[in-house]
């Protein structure tokens, strides 16, 4: 039925071309108008503006034109020659209440509210009870988060002309806001009676279903979701994330399978991979996923206590001990917290050069002087650089300095995990925590709660 309808459209296009080439445009409005109508309906924007496009030479005044010229250019999200074309029917007639109405649906899909806002007031003096100026009203209230007003006016619009049915589904999503989730449920399945074949509605009802507890329906609505729109990464996402609640792990990690294939959210993707995999055993496949983030994402603390647990799961201690110096690096120790900045602003002056590094170090050296924020900015970059044997040492001299000697305890720990020297790396840690008198419970409680319950950190604070 549709091709045969694409066909015949096409058909009619080509003929009201030849019409149009022929100088009998104005003799056909009609028949072309009706052509028109029928490309805006189907979405075929351009072929619409190229019937129009030689009216305008025609009839200049024809506001028709000029109108549909606009909703043409919506349609090819040419915004600024949308607008100019109805402020022509504007200027030709400015009670035109379908021109200002197309520019105030413009501003609001552009974000522009403050424009929407005033050409709705100029609306309003036209023509107050227009069903769809009411619906215009309650979208600019909705993107104000502003849920009550915009139900009231969503209503409204409803009231004044029940066959407005695009306004069920925002009404749906009013309620949905308002945590009236029983009457949210009861418009999204109105606005499917309408739209039996739009995935968002059913995306939107298996939301609805997840927050009334009724799990099992909110899959079949992601299910449906998905079957008619397989390539958005949020359906694929709500039901992965179902489906784990439900235990329903082989099916859950299908679900962010799926995401990483997409190339959609595909960090969150590995992240909830590798938890699962952990969760079924299979740290080599957890591994293997965390490892797939981003660099970006691996600077995150948890990533390398994850990462680090993960490890210890395969017996690989060495890489573990090297993910417990990353992720102590995320810590700013209470020690003196400023050379941590000292140390960051003399790495990025240096910008990575190795040369300037050199140069750095000679002059540090060659001064005998003990500065000890240029110390430990040395010590850091001798790290940075991989020179472990000349930071060990700038670091052991650090050691003299009763007030810092917990800092220069806490770099030397880092430095020895991340050689593989796990043993050195938790006397020198036990050593910076007893240095400052802080517990090490408590410590870790007290900036990331719950974080001692890591194997991670269960197994190296025990080695303590």
């Amino acid at each position: 039925m549709r091709n045969n309808y694409s066909e015949d459209l096409n058909k009619r296009i080509e003929l009201c071309k030849n019409i149009i080439e022929e100088g009998r445009g104005l003799l056909s409005l009609d028949m072309i108008a009706s052509t028109v109508d029928d490309c805006i309906e189907q979405e075929r924007y351009f072929d619409g503006y190229q019937l129009l496009e030689p009216l305008t030479n025609l009839s200049p005044n024809d506001t028709d034109i000029w109108l549909k010229i606009g909703i043409c250019f919506s349609g090819l999200m040419m915004y600024n020659k949308a607008i100019s074309a109805f402020n022509k029917v504007l200027r030709i007639n400015r009670l035109d209440i379908d021109a200002l109405l197309e520019k105030i649906h413009i501003y609001l899909e552009t974000g522009n509210l403050t424009k929407a806002k005033k050409s709705l007031n100029l609306a309003e003096k036209i023509e107050p009870d227009n069903p769809q100026l009411q619906a215009l009203k309650g979208d600019i209230y909705f993107e104000l988060k502003n849920y009550r007003q915009s139900l009231a006016f969503y209503l409204n619009s409803v009231k004044l002309d029940s066959n407005i049915k695009f306004v069920v589904e925002k009404i749906g999503a009013c309620y949905f806001n308002l945590n009236d989730f029983k009457k949210a449920a009861e418009y999204y399945e109105l606005a499917l009676e309408e739209e039996p074949d739009n995935s968002v509605l059913w995306y939107y009802k298996g939301l609805v279903f997840v927050k009334i507890r009724k799990f099992e329906k909110a899959v079949n609505c992601f299910e449906l979701a998905i079957a008619l729109e397989s390539r958005n990464p949020a359906y694929h996402t709500e039901l992965g994330l179902l489906l784990e609640n439900l235990g329903r792990i082989p099916q859950a990690l299908e679900c962010f399978n799926e995401l990483v294939k997409l190339g959609k959210n595909k960090n969150f993707a590995h992240k909830k991979l590798a938890s699962l995999h952990a969760n079924m055993g299979n740290f080599e496949k957890a591994i293997e996923n965390l490892t797939a983030i981003t660099k970006k994402e691996q600077r995150d603390f948890l990533y390398f206590v994850d990462l680090g647990s993960y490890y210890l799961k395969t017996n690989n201690i060495d890489s573990a001990g090297k993910c417990l110096a990353n992720a102590l690096n995320q810590f700013k120790f209470d020690f003196e917290t400023p050379f941590y900045v000292i140390d960051e602003a003399i790495l990025n002056q240096l910008s990575r050069s190795e040369s300037d590094f050199l140069n750095f170090e000679e002059d540090i050296l060659s001064s005998g002087n003990d500065d000890v924020p240029a110390l430990f900015g040395l010590a850091y970059l001798q790290s940075f650089f991989c020179r472990f044997n000349k930071a060990e040492k700038t670091l052991y001299y650090l050691i003299k300095f009763p007030k810092f000697r917990g800092l220069a305890y806490y770099e030397l720990a880092k430095l020895f995990l991340i050689k593989g020297n796990n043993r050195k790396g938790l006397l020198y840690l036990k050593l910076a925590l007893k240095t400052n008198s802080l517990s090490i419970t408590s410590f870790f409680n007290r900036r990331y709660k719950g974080i001692t319950n890591s194997d991670l950190f269960i197994y190296f604070i025990g080695k303590i």
